[in-house]
């Protein structure tokens, strides 16, 4: 603010928060200072919510071209191609968190950041399960239903209920998960899979996370008391479940081809 706008007393700041109905319009406290303190703390703030994001988006398309290109080599791995489609859902719907116009309009731009989360548990869960050799057809069928249901019913939902629709939806997004992660859970301690055991121990944090930023999202004030002035944290765990699961799908990819070569090597030994 240019000093010669200021007067010796009662200065007043008017801010101007424009939020289209159905969106949650809100703005972060402001505080006034002078530059030299408020300086450091605004690029620390930029570093956490805009640099580590925008990281991770590019880490994250990284893995989802790396998994598209094997699953386009092996089309019946579709765990590949379904795990590199939720990585690039992922980072679209993280352009929200740093773009300054969006490329939508405000209704359809909060209906895909919302849905996206249906989209990304589904694509992640039938891929995972699938990668363990966990293969429940109704199961699945429900996971593409709600990959469906999320974007039609939030379409049709009018704007003064579609806060609360989206956070029904996410809640039940979780219900879905805590599920998946007992099929896990039967897979790596009954029949001892150790990929299912270390997937299991990474989308149970997720999912705190992503409780934790539903409580956010909720806005409830019962409910808000818990995370008042929290940051969202399911955007930086999120890239760790893509890091561990590309790395494994990766091992796996490349121990067969391994396998494949030494099979040869055997057989023109023994011819």
């Amino acid at each position: 603010i240019p000093p010669s706008t200021l007067k010796p007393s009662a200065n007043t700041l008017f801010i101007r928060v424009i939020a289209p109905q159905g969106s949650q319009g809100m703005l972060y406290p402001p505080e006034i200072n002078l530059l030299q303190h408020i300086q450091p703390r605004y690029e620390q703030a930029k570093f956490v919510r805009i640099t580590l994001n925008q990281t991770s988006s590019l880490l994250i398309v990284g893995i989802g071209l790396l998994m598209l290109s094997l699953w386009w080599r092996r089309k019946q791995d579709t765990a590949y191609g379904l795990f590199g489609l939720a990585a690039f859902v992922w980072a679209l719907q993280s352009l929200n968190f740093y773009i300054i116009t969006a490329p939508l309009p405000t209704a359809l731009g909060e209906l895909f950041v919302n849905a996206s989360f249906q989209a990304i548990a589904a694509l992640w869960l039938i891929s995972l399960l699938d990668f363990v050799g966990i293969r429940i057809r109704r199961f699945n069928q429900l996971l593409w239903g709600m990959l469906v249901l999320s974007p039609v019913t939030l379409l049709l939902t009018p704007a003064a209920y579609f806060t609360d629709v989206t956070d029904y939806w996410h809640l039940s997004t979780m219900v879905v998960v805590i599920f998946g992660l007992a099929l896990l859970a039967r897979a790596g301690f009954v029949q001892h899979n150790k990929d299912a055991r270390l997937l299991l121990m990474t989308l149970s944090i997720i999912l705190l996370f992503a409780f934790h930023d539903w409580l956010i999202h909720t806005n409830l004030p019962a409910l808000n008391q818990l995370v008042s002035g929290e940051e969202y944290l399911m955007q930086f765990s999120a890239p760790v479940l893509f890091l561990i699961v590309g790395l494994m799908m990766t091992s796996r990819y490349v121990g067969a081809l391994n396998n494949y070569e030494q099979l040869n090597q055997e057989l023109e030994q023994r011819v």
